[in-house]
């Protein structure tokens, strides 16, 4: 299954995430990160979490503002953007600047598998 960059939210964002992060570590570790099932409130999920979310934003800087592109399509509210490397389109600003981040890192072509 491929999900593409652009379409991405949630868990599936938070291991895109990880993964860029930690290009070494085992599927079977970014999950149990990503979902922690002993103790919900230590999992990673950048696309939901404010605080670890603004810790990507703050160290790649990743800029965020609203956009009028999502009158019509609440799914781009948000617009991110890192300088020269990628700009994302989301519908909360977390997921918008998520999105970039992974972009931002090269991930084959705005696909993952």
């Amino acid at each position: 299954m491929k999900i593409k960059i652009s379409e991405a939210s949630g868990k599936a964002l938070d291991w895109m995430v990880v993964k860029c992060n930690y290009p070494e570590w085992s599927d079977d570790r970014i999950f149990a990160c990503i979902t922690n099932l002993y103790d919900w409130e230590s999992a990673y999920n950048p696309a939901t979490d404010p605080v670890q979310a603004n810790r990507i934003m703050e160290r790649e800087g990743i800029w965020t503002r609203t956009t009028d592109e999502g009158e019509d399509d609440p799914s781009r509210k948000w617009r991110a953007t890192l300088p020269l490397k990628a700009v994302e389109i989301g519908p909360t600003i977390l997921v918008a600047a998520m999105r970039c981040y992974v972009a931002s890192q090269g991930w084959h072509n705005g696909e993952i598998e």
